[in-house]
């Protein structure tokens, strides 16, 4: 079981350290993405810088165990704020894009997200 923890841990931080890292190529990107977002335009850039320097952080939290637990509770709160972003967005009708993995990958924010 205990290995099972392991390669869920090493996942999820491969994951976390890839939306970081697309997110610190493309700043522009991740700037527009938390404005459309909804993120008052005065606070935006330091969103976008802290938002990746988050990932990594808690990611890096998941591959020591005695920090695994915060690394989990950060990673959750960060994909609770996305989750809630998005439902606003779609309540307003609005199909934002995620940019979610910055240039890596990016798409609409949709019914189907």
């Amino acid at each position: 079981m205990e290995i099972l923890f392991i390669l869920i841990r090493l996942f999820l931080f491969g994951i976390l350290a890839l939306a970081a890292t697309g997110k610190l190529i493309d700043p522009v990107g991740t700037r527009k993405a938390v404005v459309d977002f909804g993120v008052p335009a005065s606070l935006a850039g330091i969103v976008a810088r802290l938002l990746p320097v988050a990932e990594i952080a808690f990611g890096v939290m998941l591959l020591f165990a005695p920090y695994a637990w915060w690394g989990g509770i950060g990673a959750a709160a960060l994909l609770a704020i996305f989750t809630a972003g998005m439902i606003y967005q779609a309540a307003k009708g609005n199909e934002q894009d995620c940019h979610c993995f910055g240039q890596l990958h990016s798409d609409p924010v949709g019914k189907a997200s």
